[in-house]
């Protein structure tokens, strides 16, 4: 009896190369989605309805769009592709793209972001729960990577579509509060408009300094003289009297923005106070809002970051975070890990900073303090410095 052979003819084609020929094989396809920019995507109205309640009705109802070969929807073409795309194959090239080397820049321009945006909110439209989670990691992914981004998000999240939750918008303020100043340049905030500049500008809990919001203004002016009469507008959201009289006489003076009256106003108040002042030197650049406090919590209240600073040893110095009983440092620079926590067994009573060493299960300790009852979160004062740890020892901030 002869042999059988393997032959191409008897290859089999799994589900899932079967559901992705259907976004290449037209033939396979029986209606074309229209976006509101022209464009037409290709798609088979029964794949669709099985994913998605909102194609179900549209196409198996008795609405018109069930018999029509072209359904027209308020979505560019690109945003409709990503959701057949995602219905198709569980993934969306949109959200799924590599991530970018730490040293291109930008991680994702603000283009990137508003399509991504309109994706989210496409997939709440068609309720497409899994997608929607994959866009919001994929926002986190963008803000981790540049944190300058925040800007971008934040108008995507205002503008392109406000009937999503305001808790997605609130958290992307949140990025733009902690955006650090000196990494912020003219294309990370030529993309806003000038409402929502100024609700930046308005919000209380900003933890930069007035002269560093008044810079931000500038850079969104930057090469656009549409906006000067805008930019000079807001420019009244700046407290100008908490900014150095040297800055308000050169920096300030030269950009053209500010109107001699507020000048004078600023400059009045900065005499009086220097008048009642003691003989200690005062300062005018403050941070706006500053959520770090030495204060122990009260029973029942957590922190969500801990703050180390001024620590002799410098590599314990930064944010920690919460992960089970202790707190890691947030960072993706460091190549250890550096861990504040209780100690064991009899050691329970004290709190130790401490980094894992290249024995298994060993740590070498920086600093230690005396815990204040029995909690996880340590004490802001009272640590000394212990084995591998230099003076000073470090003092803590909470953020709540």
């Amino acid at each position: 009896m002869a042999s059988l052979k393997n032959d191409d003819n008897d290859k089999e084609v799994s589900l899932k190369e079967m559901l992705a020929s259907f976004l290449t094989d037209e033939a396979l396809n029986d209606v074309s989605l229209k976006g509101s920019d022209g464009e037409v995507v290709s798609a088979n109205r029964f794949i669709l309805s099985a994913r998605s309640p909102v194609f179900r009705g549209m196409f198996l109802g008795k609405f018109r769009e069930a018999s029509s070969p072209v359904v027209q929807l308020d979505f560019q073409g690109n945003i409709l592709m990503a959701v057949v795309e995602y219905i198709l194959t569980d993934a969306a090239k949109m959200v799924n793209c590599k991530k970018r080397k730490s040293t291109d820049s930008p991680v994702a321009d603000s283009q990137q972001i508003q399509a991504l945006a309109s994706l989210a909110e496409a997939a709440v439209y068609f309720h497409l729960p899994g997608l929607r989670k994959s866009v919001l990691a994929k926002f986190e992914e963008i803000w981790d990577a540049d944190p300058c981004s925040s800007f971008a998000i934040f108008q995507a999240f205002k503008v392109a579509f406000p009937s999503m939750s305001p808790m997605l918008a609130e958290k992307a303020m949140s990025y733009v509060r902690t955006t650090p100043f000196k990494s912020i340049r003219a294309e990370h905030v030529d993309c806003l408009s000038s409402d929502v500049l100024e609700e930046i500008l308005k919000d209380k809990k900003m933890e930069t300094t007035e002269y560093q919001l008044f810079q931000i203004i500038v850079l969104w002016r930057k090469g656009d003289d549409k906006r000067l009469m805008a930019a000079k507008d807001l420019t009244k959201h700046i407290s100008f009297k908490k900014i150095e009289p040297e800055l308000l006489s050169t920096t300030i003076t030269a950009s053209g923005l500010v109107k001699i009256r507020q000048l004078c106003q600023a400059f009045k108040h900065q005499a009086l106070q220097l008048k009642k002042a003691s003989s200690s030197p005062t300062s005018f650049s403050t941070v706006r809002y500053n959520p770090w406090t030495t204060l122990f919590p009260a029973f029942g209240v957590n922190p969500t970051e801990i703050k180390v600073v001024g620590a002799g040893s410098e590599v314990v110095n930064g944010i920690y975070k919460k992960s089970g009983s202790h707190w890691l440092i947030h960072t993706k620079h460091r190549t250890q890990e550096f861990r504040l926590h209780r100690g064991h067994l009899c050691d329970h009573d004290r709190f130790r900073i401490t980094a894992a060493t290249g024995l298994v299960g060993s740590r070498k300790s920086f600093y230690t303090v005396r815990s204040q009852g029995n909690t996880d979160i340590p004490p802001s004062k009272g640590w000394e410095s212990i084995e591998s740890g230099t003076d000073p020892p470090p003092k803590l901030y909470y953020k709540f």
